[in-house]
């Protein structure tokens, strides 16, 4: 173990004395610098290591890009009275050119990759003179230390790519954390070490021909020397994928014993196939995501299991990077008073194939809680000037809508389209026979409909007179 005074060299020059209710060097990195990430199966693992096995990748990558390719508004109020605050330049921010060299893809995956990776990712916020956030940048965590004033106030420093270290207001550090604050990777060093173990045996399995050892028997009694050379000219020529099913020959009385496989290196493939599973495991990632298709997979089941991947993965660190720009880009006296908040909108991820989202469509307009124009912007389709397009329609045997579905021009050109027919059929019906028994089922329909449109107004006044089909139809 190397000595306690790297602990020194790894915080940041001009630091206070540590102490271990304060510290000034990160436990997590601390303990990795000191051990160099050695594991039980004596693989030396690290954030930077960990990343380059494919599952640890898929998984991370999978995450990160789904968040950051979410649109950003910047919405004002509580949950009754929420609204969109269009043209916030913190929206522009998120969505359009958050610094002069990155796109808002790039800075987003790339800080909640970092809190994925090492647990801890962070944003520095550059503000103008009036204080208003202006560009952000990704910092690297690996870099990026927290520190405590004796007074209790935080602050940061960052190495820069100079090698020199820079301080940081706390105000102007956005941090994303896990939970914890720890790696996922180095929480679960030891299951993601064995996927690598496994991964390096495998590699050095098919190097050496894909056969685990035999043995080369002779009588004779070999010096170092003769052996040494025996076995440099027989690995040279047989050693290694290229060389396989190459002739050999033997002289001096040796004989080849094979070994074999044995039966437990033979379930190689089943060993890699559970390292996946438990690297996606860690992450909460479905294993087809990351092109593990093994099992029962259907296309129900896979559908299915990308809305738990939104629900249950990608919504903790929604919320996570949600309440983290809240607290570094939306904390002025104007934007805590009008409770001015970032969102992440997820309707995209949640959209199922195009049956599905129409007959919910259908649904919602049917039943009058989404209007025509909202099934058009969620669709992201072009907006129509149509005011009708933003009304709610309402079924027409539903009671207790009558009152508003009765005042709609809709419903009010449906009741004389109706009257009119009605009349007409009247006329038909005159001197029929069985007609005098029609007009009446005419009169009462009419008489239903009227009714309806006369819902919540005042009763009219009674009229003595009874209703015959020459006072209702003039005829």
């Amino acid at each position: 173990m190397r000595p306690p005074a790297l602990l020194s060299r790894l915080a940041p020059a001009g630091s206070r004395r540590d102490n271990l209710e304060n510290p000034s060097v990160d436990l997590v990195q601390a303990l990795i610098a000191i051990t160099d990430g050695t594991t039980v199966s004596a693989v030396s693992l690290t954030p930077y290591k960990a990343l380059r096995l494919t599952s640890v990748y898929a998984c991370i990558r999978v995450i990160a890009e789904s968040i950051a390719s979410l649109p950003v508004i910047v919405r004002a109020g509580d949950e009754e009275s929420r609204s969109r605050m269009v043209g916030d330049p913190r929206e522009q921010l998120l969505n359009v050119q958050p610094n002069p060299e990155q796109t808002p893809m790039e800075v987003i995956e790339t800080w909640i990759a970092n809190a994925l990776l090492w647990g801890r990712g962070y944003l520095y916020v550059v503000r103008n003179g009036a204080g208003l956030p202006i560009e952000l940048w990704g910092l690297r965590p690996d870099r990026t230390w927290e520190h405590r004033m004796p007074d209790g106030s935080l602050y940061y420093t960052t190495t820069l790519r100079d090698g020199s270290t820079k301080p940081l207001r706390a105000e102007d550090v956005i941090p994303l954390k896990s939970i914890f604050g720890l790696s996922p990777v180095m929480a679960t060093r030891e299951a993601i070490a064995g996927v690598i173990a496994a991964d390096e045996y495998a590699f050095r399995f098919w190097a050496n021909n894909a056969r685990p050892g035999g043995v080369i028997e002779t009588d004779q009694n070999w010096d170092d020397q003769e052996f040494s050379d025996f076995s440099r000219r027989w690995r040279s020529g047989h050693e290694g994928l290229k060389r396989s099913h190459l002739l050999g020959i033997l002289t001096g009385g040796a004989k080849w014993a094979d070994v074999g496989v044995p039966p437990q290196m033979a379930q190689m493939l089943e060993t890699r196939a559970f390292g996946i599973r438990e690297i996606t495991r860690v992450f909460r990632v479905p294993p087809h995501m990351v092109g593990d298709l093994a099992g029962t997979v259907t296309r129900a089941s896979i559908e299915q299991q990308s809305i738990e991947f939104v629900v249950y993965t990608l919504r903790s660190w929604l919320v996570r990077a949600e309440q983290a720009l809240r607290v570094g880009l939306f904390m002025s006296k104007e934007d805590q008073k009008n409770q001015v908040y970032a969102e992440f909108v997820t309707e995209g991820l949640m959209r199922g194939d195009i049956k599905s989202r129409y007959d919910a469509y259908a649904l919602g307009v049917q039943w009058g809680w989404l209007s025509r124009a909202d099934v058009r912007r969620f669709e992201q389709l072009p907006s129509i000037d149509d005011q009708q397009l933003d009304q709610f329609l309402v079924p027409l045997n539903l009671g207790t809508s009558t009152n508003v579905a009765a005042k709609s021009p809709a419903k009010q050109g449906f009741v004389a389209e109706t009257a009119s027919s009605l009349t007409y059929l009247a006329l038909l019906l005159r001197g029929q026979p069985g007609g005098e028994e029609a007009l009446a089922a005419c009169i009462a329909e009419l008489q239903r409909l009227r009714a309806e449109m006369a819902a919540g107004e005042p009763e009219p006044e009674p009229d003595d007179e009874p209703l015959t089909p020459s006072s209702e139809f003039g005829i």
